[in-house]
């Protein structure tokens, strides 16, 4: 099971930049 984080940011772009990031090194966002 991967670990969790919880991705706080007002610029779309930069969150989805960033989730695409953590969940190809295995991690799950919320």
């Amino acid at each position: 099971m991967g670990k969790k984080v919880l991705i706080i940011d007002d610029d779309p772009d930069i969150v989805a930049f960033v989730v695409t990031v953590l969940e190809e090194n295995g991690y799950i966002s919320l």
